[in-house]
């Protein structure tokens, strides 16, 4: 569940200024029911199905993996694959494709992971290492100001190729859904730690722009310096109580030898 989920959305309001009065009131809850693809171009996708328990807590995730191509034609369609989520005291466990169980995490007071490779700071996730011994270790590093992240620096050793530096911009528009916008173009087990709030808190504002660029972490990013480098802006359309229900993404791509743009547009519903 690394932050490489985090390819994610970027926002500029499309339809509702940033100063509506939208869901500028973090209590209100609605649980989302689906995030689904309307329309996407050269791009890879997810579609995504989410149920909750008597507790509003979310207990199984349904995700679908489609490849568009660049006439925005499916040309490699996905099975639906099933997670289930189980509480328990201080730990939470889950299952994939009817596994009972495939991964469980322990958890801190505050239903953070409880493990000696990540750190939160005031309940914000601050650092992960990684890596397997031999090739590679990398740590990543969050930085968030007024309590949204505005950067993830991730270095690594001794191939220092393989570092990269994320940086995230806002609109004013508050964030009304949690991760729910922000790791879904992830796999399933990269977005359900998140989702549940294993990952920490998510950012207050919904994002405007994302971008990233790969063997390089010097800030702010110049994409000349980029072994790979990305950036990604989406349009919000909402709804009367300022609750995102449609995303439009266009994201652009660009390597050494390489470049491409590509679109995708989600709709996103709720159970009530």
């Amino acid at each position: 569940f690394l932050l490489s989920a985090l390819l994610i959305f970027a926002c500029s309001s499309g339809g509702d200024s940033d100063s509506d009065d939208n869901a500028n009131n973090p209590n209100a809850q609605r649980l989302v029911e689906s995030v689904l693809v309307i329309s996407a171009n050269d791009s890879a996708t997810f579609n995504y199905w989410f149920s909750y328990d008597e507790n509003n807590r979310l207990s199984t995730m349904q995700c679908q993996f489609n490849d568009y191509n660049e006439f925005g034609q499916i040309f490699d369609e996905g099975i639906i694959e099933v997670y289930n989520i189980e509480y328990s005291d201080n730990a939470i466990s889950f299952g994939w494709n009817d596994e009972e169980v495939s991964s469980t995490y322990l958890l801190n007071n505050d239903g953070t992971i409880d493990a000696n490779y990540i750190t939160f700071l005031n309940g914000y996730l601050n650092t992960i290492e990684f890596g397997d011994g031999q090739d590679d270790n990398c740590l990543q590093q969050c930085t968030w100001v007024n309590n949204n992240l505005t950067q993830i620096v991730e270095t690594c050793s001794p191939n220092f190729s393989d570092s990269d530096i994320e940086e995230f911009e806002y609109t004013n528009h508050i964030n009304p859904i949690g991760y729910y916008g922000w790791t879904l173009t992830g796999s399933g087990v990269a977005a359900m730690p998140y989702l549940v709030g294993a990952m920490g808190k998510p950012s207050e504002l919904l994002p405007n722009k994302i971008r990233s660029c790969r063997g390089n972490t010097y800030s702010p990013i110049n994409q000349n310096n980029c072994n790979n480098f990305s950036e990604t802006e989406i349009t919000y359309e909402f709804d009367s109580q300022g609750y995102p229900i449609v995303i439009n993404e266009n994201s652009y791509w660009q390597s050494v030898n390489y470049e491409r743009f590509s679109s995708t547009s989600y709709a996103i519903t709720y159970t009530n």
